[in-house]
Parts: C-alpha cells; sequence; structure tokens
C-alpha cells in the first residue's frame, strides 16, 4: 500500500506541475498579445511621421 500512495503523491505533484505551467503559459501568451498590441500602435505611429515627413518635404519642394 506504501507503494500505491507514493505512486500518488508523484501524480499529485506532477498534476501541481503542469497546472503551474500552464498558468504560466497563458500569462506569457497574455503578455504576447499585449505586445503585439503595442507594436501595432508603433507601427501606426511610425506611418504617421513618415506621412507628416512626406507632407512637409512636399511643401519644403513647392517653396523652392
Amino acid at each position: 500500500m506504501d507503494i500505491i500512495r507514493e505512486v500518488a503523491e508523484i501524480f499529485e505533484e506532477q498534476e501541481e506541475k503542469v497546472s503551474r505551467a500552464e498558468d504560466i503559459f497563458a500569462a506569457l501568451n497574455q503578455e504576447i498579445a499585449q505586445m503585439n498590441g503595442v507594436i501595432g500602435e508603433l507601427e501606426d505611429g511610425v506611418m504617421e511621421l513618415k506621412t507628416a515627413k512626406a507632407v512637409i518635404d512636399g511643401e519644403i519642394k513647392k517653396g523652392l
């Protein structure tokens, strides 16, 4: 019966480890999703800056 108890304890420990690993991966996935959102916002900002630069360049060329 001691062997059965030991095996049950080992399984319980493994279940706890798997559960912790799942929690860690879920948190990582959430952080990755947040980072993707931030990257998208940065891309939008860069595009706005490029557009503004093109407008300014055009105005400068008109003045020359």
